[in-house]
């Protein structure tokens, strides 16, 4: 009981570790489909591999999904760990505003 309180109201947990390997790990999934479609299209080797990367690129979105969710989630709990509170930082742009601003890049 005395842990929960000192996480909630002291020093809630970060969960910038979790955040940063899930964009990593995304960043390294895409990378890596772009450098086989690379290699494959230099080859000529289209047909061949079409299938097996649009199956690829389709899993990108749920990998994207889960690291949307870790940045949202890491971005909370600096917003609300009274460390961060304490040393008052520029005002950093949240995931939110960084979402938006993609989701209007997009629509333009």
């Amino acid at each position: 009981m005395v842990g929960i309180a000192v996480n909630a109201l002291v020093l809630p947990p970060f969960y910038l570790d979790e955040s940063d390997s899930a964009v990593r790990g995304l960043a390294h999934d895409i990378g890596a489909l772009l450098r086989d479609m690379g290699a494959g299209l230099a080859e000529r080797q289209l047909v061949a591999h079409a299938r097996t990367w649009l199956h690829r690129a389709r899993n990108l979105e749920t990998r994207l999904t889960h690291a949307e969710e870790q940045v949202r989630q890491a971005d909370e709990s600096l917003r609300w760990n009274t460390r961060c509170v304490a040393h008052a930082r520029r005002r950093d742009v949240t995931y939110g505003e960084a979402s938006g601003t993609r989701d209007r890049a997009d629509a333009g």
